[in-house]
């Protein structure tokens, strides 16, 4: 508990936002907004595009017919529309950010059903269908595999998700999961702890969520399970007065909006991966929000809302702080893991561990101890080495990744060669370390007690 409470006091909370309501009677009712860098695009039964973070609209003349998603690969933009009469999907690139467009490819769903969503891990683009189909495209849309997550053919995707643990799609028949490119699914229910009755999935900084009629949960890839992270939710906890109806980050921030059963809107903000919830000023009664509401065109957060006439449909804009950098999955903090120490401890160590809040992970200097030798502990290699925070409750973590020790041979602020203040001793399994977490600073013990998954149990740890 001590841990939890330590972790849970570093993430601070975000100012509430101030609304800039931009109204405009030619928008659809339902629509969805992509941002593409500067450029910010709503789409639906027709398309348009603003340059000036929604103040003026132009129509996007390229994209004919209904666009059902868009997505933004390295420099370019990219949309899934529909044809008439029904046919297949037509994918289609622009390269000067939407002002033309080139057809790449024409994926078929079964019996002319429609791909209603695009997501791009970097490596992979997947397209969710409303058939029993998943689309899987490694040349960004060129060519496409097509997998199904179930035999049954009576099911519709609803929506579906991408990311390291997995794929997602939630679909009329409940949500399943692959860990195989599509090649084999499984699907979730209460014994994977998934009980909010979920309409909604969606990956925001490779946390997978899932929105329900009872909630918010998160997907725990150490666990294996779903963690409920409802508790701060305004006007939601432990009921279903609201439904969150979009989730996006800028950075490591977390954005949401959604709207309570009496018609009033809200957006909400979350630092610390979801699990605690700020508010920021309501929208007017009445209201309301849709999927894909939310986008970025820095140095704003832009939200679509339908009012309860043509009149009042328009945007809400608040200005927020520059988006702080998003770690890649194997991107490390710096050229050496670690953080000098405070000189008022005395440590004999110039480096020690530290607890990262921007990614949640704990990075530090290990040396790999096999004997009590002085001989054999001045000479023992050293790795930089990163740990998630599996169970922040029973103080559980494990081994993220690892790399040899500054490779690139950097010094300290102070112009030292680096020290490792992290041992751990092969022939018991213990870790012990030094690690500055905030302003301050703790010796920490783990015992291994997962050898096969790298799981570390805390077993004491005391402030210096």
């Amino acid at each position: 508990m001590r841990f939890l409470l330590l972790i849970a006091l570093l993430f601070p909370m975000t100012l509430h936002a101030q609304w800039d309501v931009l109204l405009s009677n030619t928008m659809p009712n339902t629509a969805k907004l992509h941002a593409h860098g500067t450029v910010l695009f709503h789409y639906g039964d027709t398309t348009t595009r603003s340059e000036d973070a929604g103040k003026t609209w132009s129509t996007v003349t390229g994209l004919t017919d209904r666009v059902t998603s868009m997505v933004s690969i390295d420099a370019d933009v990219y949309a899934m529309r529909m044809q008439s009469p029904p046919g297949a999907m037509i994918f289609l690139k622009s390269t000067d950010k939407g002002a033309s467009w080139t057809q790449i490819s024409t994926p078929q769903v079964t019996n002319n059903g429609v791909i209603n969503d695009l997501v791009y891990d970097g490596t992979t683009l997947y397209g969710v269908s409303n058939r029993n189909e998943v689309f899987i495209s490694s040349d960004k849309g060129v060519t496409w595999t097509k997998r199904t997550y179930t035999t049954s053919t009576s099911e519709a995707a609803a929506d579906g998700t991408l990311a390291s643990s997995g794929m997602y799609v939630l679909s009329s028949g409940g949500l399943y999961r692959s860990t195989d490119s599509g090649l084999t699914w499984v699907k979730h229910s209460t014994t994977q702890g998934l009980t909010v009755q979920p309409s909604q999935i969606e990956t925001v900084n490779d946390d997978v969520f899932v929105i329900g009629t009872f909630g918010l949960q998160r997907w725990n890839q150490g666990s294996q399970k779903w963690d409920d992270v409802s508790s701060t939710l305004p006007d939601f906890a432990g009921s279903f007065k609201a439904t969150l109806r979009d989730l996006r980050a800028s950075g490591t921030t977390l954005y949401a909006v959604g709207a309570t059963f009496d018609g009033a809107s809200f957006a909400l903000t979350s630092s610390d991966r979801g699990s605690t919830w700020t508010k920021f000023q309501d929208m007017p009664k009445g209201s309301s929000v849709s999927r894909r509401a939310i986008a970025f065109v820095q140095p704003y957060i832009i939200v679509f809302h339908k009012g309860t006439s043509a009149t009042e449909n328009g945007y809400y804009r608040a200005q927020i702080a520059a988006p702080a950098e998003v770690p890649t999955a194997n991107s490390w903090p710096a050229a050496f893991s670690g953080v000098s120490p405070d000189a008022a401890l005395n440590l004999p160590f110039n480096n020690i561990g530290m607890f990262n809040s921007s990614d949640g992970k704990i990075y530090s200097c290990v040396r790999l101890q096999t004997t009590n030798s002085a001989t054999e502990e001045a000479a023992a290699q050293r790795f930089d080495i990163a740990f998630d925070i599996v169970d922040l409750q029973q103080g559980v973590i494990r081994v993220n990744k690892t790399r040899n020790f500054n490779a690139q041979n950097a010094l300290t602020t102070a112009g030292q060669v680096p020290s490792c203040s992290g041992v751990f001793a092969s022939s018991t399994g213990r870790y012990e370390d030094i690690i500055k977490v905030g302003t301050d600073t703790f010796s920490f013990r783990f015992d291994l007690f997962n050898a096969a998954a790298l799981e570390l149990k805390l077993v004491t740890m005391v402030k210096k």
